[in-house]
């Protein structure tokens, strides 16, 4: 049985599992069958053999479909799986229904997403990013004029907003040391042929750039690593200075701007970027994120301007700024429901996650009747006559409304004004239409002549309306 003691890798796992919060929990190993996956699962396999494991692996292949070797690297990565007698589950993943900007990009955003799918609040997701790996992620950031958080590169162990706890426990091994692990206990590997093609940039680095720094500086990777800690430990207290300047206010709520404007512009910066990152956006460009917070600045006090920053808008609404991701264009969006409404009926709304579940039920059921003071979270109920057509619609065209709890009717754009809704969420919102006729707005209020309460004394079919 090999030793750990003087192992690189096994000294790095080793270490990486000291931590406390790892004791209990079972580790998803993303395992492509190459080199740097090969090495981790094998050591990690035979740790648990050892008893320094005691928790469950599994090891995850996806299947991207993108190599005409795809179905071999799978068929490889489960044989290998058996006779590590380690759990195997393969995945396939179209990246066509993934975004991102190129095919790299795309193909690393399917491999989270499908991790994500298949983890519990018990799994650690593992990669076996190692210090070259690092090494290429530093420089790419230096290349596209990144700050601090990017100059930080991968942290060892983070908890991802997309997949959870996500683990890199092999950072502090060069890919030498990999392929020394390797060829002394002669594992074999796949060898992804897309790793040659230097027209992405990482594999510019990994067959041009490296080995020509390597060759003047050996320990440049390693140097690198160091580097990276450092910056991390300044991003972190840039991340305690953020939260300073943020308050009490958390990641979903706005930022009061009579606060803001009292900061620094680096300062403005620092807690943008912060919140950024807490709402899992991607980080903007230096050069634009000032732009955006000029703009939001300078605009008329009546004003409620919107500027787009990355993949993010900045907005500007009753003296808050707002910071959400970047919209579709929803507003085309409408739905002829069916009329038979005895079993639940569930919508999917449009660039949501949204569900919107109608059913029909009886008096007794309905419990109490929603007023205009409604709880988003609230179920809502809906009169109707037994052949009413029911439609649901992104768009309206102003009608005059009387919203339950209200003593006259009102434009419906001065109700949504009224209550506070900003502007772009105006724009998102779901109206209820029977027969034609404006009825409500889903998790908002429904209108008067629509009420349990205006129609005790009719036999209506009676509509609960929740979201999922």
């Amino acid at each position: 049985m090999d030793k750990t003691v003087n192992n690189p890798v096994y000294a790095a796992l080793l270490k990486f599992f000291a931590e406390p919060q790892l004791v209990q929990k079972n580790l998803l190993v993303a395992y492509s069958g190459g080199l740097d996956s090969q090495v981790l699962l094998h050591a990690l396999a035979s740790l648990k053999q050892q008893g320094h494991i005691a928790t469950d692996i599994c090891a995850v292949h996806i299947n991207h479909g993108l190599s005409r070797n795809a179905d071999h690297w799978q068929s490889f990565t489960r044989q290998q799986c058996e006779m590590l007698d380690v759990d195997y589950r393969a995945i396939r993943v179209d990246v066509n229904n993934v975004s991102g900007g190129g095919i790299e990009e795309k193909a690393r955003n399917a491999r989270y997403q499908a991790l994500a799918e298949i983890r519990t609040a018990q799994d650690i997701i593992l990669t076996a990013h190692h210090q070259d790996d690092q090494a290429e992620t530093f420089l790419l950031a230096l290349k596209r004029g990144a700050g601090v958080l990017g100059l930080a590169a991968m942290q060892p162990l983070r908890q991802n907003s997309a997949v959870g706890l996500l683990g890199r426990p092999l950072l502090d091994v060069s890919r030498a040391q990999l392929q020394h692990y390797a060829e002394q206990r002669q594992l074999t590997w796949v060898e992804d042929e897309s790793n040659q093609d230097t027209r992405f940039d990482r594999n510019f680095l990994r067959q041009q750039v490296l080995p020509l720094i390597q060759s003047r500086w050996p320990d440049f990777s390693a140097s690198v690593v160091k580097s990276a800690a450092v910056q991390r430990q300044t991003q972190s207290l840039l991340e305690e200075l953020a939260q300073i300047d943020l308050g009490e206010n958390l990641a979903n709520q706005p930022i009061a701007l009579d606060t803001f404007n009292r900061l620094s512009q680096s300062r403005q910066i620092n807690a943008l970027r912060f919140r950024f990152k807490q709402l899992g956006l991607r980080m903007p460009e230096h050069k634009p994120l000032l732009q955006a917070i000029n703009q939001i600045a300078t605009a008329a006090i009546d004003k409620n301007p919107e500027v787009k920053c990355g993949d993010a808008v900045l907005r500007r609404y009753q003296q808050k700024l707002f910071i959400t991701r970047d919209f579709q264009d929803i507003q085309s969006w409408t739905m002829q429901l069916d009329t038979s409404l005895t079993s639940p009926y569930r919508v999917s709304l449009p660039d949501s996650s949204v569900i919107l579940c109608l059913h029909e039920v009886s008096d007794a059921q309905s419990g109490q009747s929603s007023d205009d003071n409604h709880d988003s979270n609230s179920p809502q109920f809906l009169c109707v006559a037994d052949e009413a057509e029911i439609r649901l619609s992104c768009h309206h065209d102003n009608p005059v409304c009387k919203p339950q709890g209200r003593d006259k009717s009102r434009p419906l754009k001065k109700v949504l004004q009224e209550r506070g809704i900003p502007p772009w969420l105006r724009r998102r919102l779901v109206f209820i239409y029977v027969d034609n006729i404006f009825a409500g707005v889903v998790g908002h209020f429904i209108c008067e002549d629509f009420t349990l309460a205006a129609n005790m004394a009719h036999n209506k079919r009676i509509i609960k309306i929740t979201t999922e």
